[in-house]
């Protein structure tokens, strides 16, 4: 097993600094942030696949300070009822997709997204628990609607590249523990 860390704990440092810092505390991988809610101050993918000497330079710099890549981290809400949010999110995740494994990256960390609760809606809509009756129709809305269809693609897509997802449960996302 090896211990590694989220790179945006260093975000006000260069991606050098953090992969020197990361090293110093003695861990063995770190998992840049890609995009997404954390930033992409270490890892833009959009920017990064424009030039092939830039991702060597960010795979070599990983390397000089014995760092695994582990996975990147590209959370953020797929399924946001504002088209503008979720199409620059899918943009960055898809860019995160086809850089990953030019660096020797399989995994990709996101949340899954959370919809609203139904056609129209114009906020995302956490709903926990199926009574009162509305509240079940909403959530069969959500997972069959939106969350699985739109993951069903993406798996499409990811196993194309050679890269796989890794779905980070947390409060007010349609995945947020292992039953969901």
């Amino acid at each position: 097993m090896k211990l590694g860390i989220v790179s945006a704990t260093f975000r006000d440092r260069s991606w050098e600094e953090a992969c020197r810092a990361v090293n110093k505390l003695g861990l063995q991988a770190i998992e840049p942030s890609a995009g997404g809610l954390d930033g992409s101050e270490h890892c833009d993918p959009v920017e990064m696949l424009k030039d092939a000497e830039a991702i060597k330079k960010f795979k070599k710099t990983a390397d000089k300070y014995s760092l695994e890549i582990s996975e990147f981290n590209c959370k953020g809400n797929p399924l946001h009822p504002d088209k503008k949010v979720t199409n620059e999110y899918i943009a960055v995740l898809e860019a995160a997709m086809k850089l990953a494994p030019k660096v020797g990256v399989d995994t990709i960390c996101v949340f899954a997204g959370l919809p609203g609760a139904g056609p129209g809606a114009k906020y995302p809509n956490w709903i926990t628990h199926p009574w009162p009756f509305f509240f079940s129709r909403a959530l069969k809305w959500q997972w069959e609607e939106k969350t699985i269809p739109f993951w069903t693609d993406m798996a499409r897509k990811a196993k194309k590249l050679g890269v796989r997802f890794a779905f980070e449960p947390e409060p007010g996302d349609m995945v947020y523990n292992t039953e969901t």
